[in-house]
């Protein structure tokens, strides 16, 4: 009788602990299922600009720009920093809107934005924008405080990009305090 007991206490912690391997398997392909379906994300950070964002990872730095601009088969993104002096916010989107090559279009729209806390306008451009500019839009926004670089020192950040992701890249925008 007690060799009875003993092999079924036996085969009742094998089947235990094959039945807890198995549930562990099951939920590590489950978790890896679902982190299958969150979208990757690279993230750019750039201190001399002060800034953070997160943007497709298929895109790559593009060099032959003046500045920081990265793009992939889908879009792409620039960086810089403007508005010297007394510039005002509203010089800097005049000067992008009436700008005499119409990079925006005609009609572009103007939307007020906070990003990362900061004051911001988003321009979107309007249907007859040249094709040339692939879709580009620009955010303007107020620096936390005023960059300097060599020795200029710049009221905003603006960053250009295609007006399919600009909201989401915008959205990401953190500064990097000093």
């Amino acid at each position: 009788m007690n060799d009875n007991r003993i092999s079924l206490t036996l085969l009742g912690i094998v089947l235990l602990f094959t039945a807890v391997i198995f549930y562990a398997r099951h939920v590590s392909l489950a978790r890896q299922g679902e982190q299958s379906q969150v979208p990757v994300i690279a993230h750019y950070t750039n201190y001399a600009y002060r800034v953070n964002l997160r943007y497709p990872p298929e895109w790559q730095p593009v060099g032959g720009y003046a500045y920081d601009r990265y793009e992939g088969n889908d879009g792409f993104f620039g960086i810089s920093a403007g508005g010297t002096g007394n510039v005002a916010m509203a010089d800097m989107v005049k000067s992008e809107v009436d700008h005499p090559l119409k990079p925006y279009g005609k009609e572009p729209s103007i939307q007020d934005l906070l990003i990362d806390g900061q004051k911001a306008k988003l321009i979107m451009p309007s249907a007859d924008q040249d094709a040339s500019m692939r879709g580009q839009a620009v955010l303007i926004v107020t620096y936390p405080l005023p960059l300097t670089i060599g020795t200029e020192t710049y009221k905003y950040f603006v960053f250009w990009a295609d007006r399919a992701h600009i909201q989401d890249i915008a959205s990401s925008i953190t500064f990097i305090n000093q």
